[in-house]
């Protein structure tokens, strides 16, 4: 017997969820189609069209070249985030020319998408890609005009951006012109950002590692990066997020939650597998049936409008159990995968049971949009998390000691506080702080007239293993700290949030202690 009710109305439902969650990662490319591209015009020596996907330039700036001008076929919120990221490069440029006037900084390269494309799912939104500027740029200028980090006077640091296009497939030529970029006597000493966990993120890092460049990564969170050494990150692995979620369902005030089953992506996606592998190993206690799987959207093949129907029906079974009822999901999928879940949720013959997602993930913030829908269908969404900008701006029991001198420099430029939601403004912060403390650390201090003797990589490198107890880095997120070869932070905060509400769960506690990574 079928378990999910709705025949015709649920087609419709799901024929527009799917258009909905294709949307939301799916924004207007700035360029014409690939059959009409004629090259990136105006573009300086080394911006070029994405061979991968046409359409789009890939390269390397100092922020004077917009990859995503705002005139180019964007309307409603796309072409309002392009107009403020032009603003924000505007910025960068500006504070470039005052570092390099110094005569005395070295390079650092935020790797990152700076593009979305037109026809396929990009591994971040224009929204993102802005909030990923204000972070980055916000930590710039502390690290250059503040003793935030280290001592301004005696190093500066000119920030270059890369883009690698929507999908990161930038790949070996890449690398090579990002080492091209380093000079004798201004030398590229670190690489941070490095965009989403996609397969090329491992590439890409283990190339550049190879080179002996230092690298922080800002919001990859699979747990296949977590050994790279050279590459240090400020976002939780996926079995750090597990973690937190398992301390949650461990608190002695809450007794409700019991039995889970994980819902995962089929696809070979480095945070999703290794995402599955986390709840698998870390909650494996409260895992009571089998594996439900499903085929997620990617770059060649949107979601299968009924991917969700053999899962949703196997949850109703498991919820109806007179032993073990099923009353959590751990969901290891995108965020563009959810809401179409989320529908097909709201649509199933047993709603009446109170059924509570759990996910991990640093970008998960976009499902609060889903909360009246989620509410309807009886479901409680707690996902842990990098960042709660509302709690911490709040100064909530648990908020981080340096958050507040962050988010007041943060507000100084003009940026507005809602942009802190997604946490990516928060993490390609503390990505760059992390790399400014260390680079400072590197920097040997000038005397009375001569030039301080401005750091190499391996210098910059060297420093990362003494980010610890007097030298912790100040960031938005906690007090973090390094181990000496790579790794992910000790000492940052992962917060859980909510959105919905069943019958079963209540509210998270007021006052809820983040959970915090211990250090080795």
């Amino acid at each position: 017997m079928a378990l999910v009710k709705g025949g015709k109305a649920l087609i419709w439902t799901v024929a527009v969820a799917v258009a909905l969650s294709l949307a939301i990662v799916l924004s207007v490319a700035y360029l014409l189609d690939p059959s009409e591209a004629k090259g990136c015009e105006g573009a300086p020596e080394g911006i070029r069209l994405n061979s991968a996907r046409h359409g789009e330039c890939i390269g390397i700036t100092d922020g004077s070249y917009l990859f995503t001008p705002v005139d180019g076929g964007l309307d409603g919120a796309d072409r309002a985030a392009a107009a403020e990221i032009a603003g924000i490069q505007k910025k960068i440029v500006e504070e470039n020319r005052r570092a390099v006037g110094s005569g005395n900084h070295v390079k650092v390269v935020l790797l990152s998408p700076l593009t979305v494309s037109k026809s396929i799912p990009s591994t971040m939104s224009l929204q993102q890609i802005r909030d990923t500027l204000q972070g980055t740029y916000t930590a710039l200028v502390r690290a250059n005009r503040s003793s935030a980090f280290s001592d301004p006077a005696t190093v500066q640091i000119q920030l270059l951006l890369a883009n690698q296009g929507s999908r990161q497939e930038a790949g070996a030529q890449f690398v090579d012109e990002l080492m091209a970029v380093s000079e004798p006597g201004h030398p590229l000493v670190a690489v941070v950002g490095l965009g989403s966990s996609v397969a090329n993120t491992e590439k890409i890092a283990r190339d550049l590692a190879g080179r002996g460049v230092p690298m922080v990564s800002a919001v990859t969170s699979a747990d296949t990066l977590t050994g790279i050494k050279g590459l240090w990150s400020v976002s939780p692995g996926n079995s750090q997020y597990a973690q937190a979620l398992k301390a949650f369902l461990e608190r002695p005030d809450q007794g409700e939650l019991k039995t889970g089953i994980i819902v995962h992506d089929l696809n070979e996606d480095p945070y999703t597998t290794t995402l599955r592998a986390a709840y698998r190993t870390v909650l494996d206690p409260y895992v009571r049936y089998p594996d439900q799987s499903y085929a997620g959207g990617t770059a060649e093949q949107p979601l299968a409008p009924n991917a969700f129907r053999p899962v949703i029906n196997n949850l109703c079974e498991a919820a109806g159990r007179q032993k073990d009822p099923l009353d959590m999901v751990f969901f290891a999928g995108r965020l563009a995968d959810f809401e179409v879940f989320a529908q097909y949720l709201d649509e199933r013959i047993c709603r009446d049971d109170p059924m509570t997602v759990m996910v991990g993930a640093t970008g998960f913030a976009g499902a609060e949009r889903y909360g009246d829908l989620l509410r309807e269908a009886n479901i409680t969404v707690v996902y842990a998390t990098s960042s709660d900008s509302q709690a911490w701006g709040a100064k909530e029991k648990g908020t981080p000691r340096s958050y507040t001198g962050f988010q007041e420099a943060f507000l100084s430029h003009g940026f507005d506080a809602a942009d802190l939601r997604d946490g990516y403004a928060i993490a390609h912060h503390d990505a760059l702080a992390a790399a400014a403390t260390a680079i400072g650390l590197a920097a040997v201090p000038r005397k009375q007239d001569t030039a301080a003797r401005l750091p190499a990589p391996q210098d910059v490198k060297a420093q990362f293993g003494r980010l610890n107890l007097a030298n912790v880095v100040h960031a938005a997120s906690g007090e973090l700290s390094f181990e000496p070869e790579g790794g992910r932070a000790a000492g940052r905060s992962i917060p859980l949030r909510q959105v919905g509400s069943n019958s079963q769960v209540p509210e998270l506690p007021e006052g809820l202690t983040p959970y915090v990574v211990p250090g080795s």
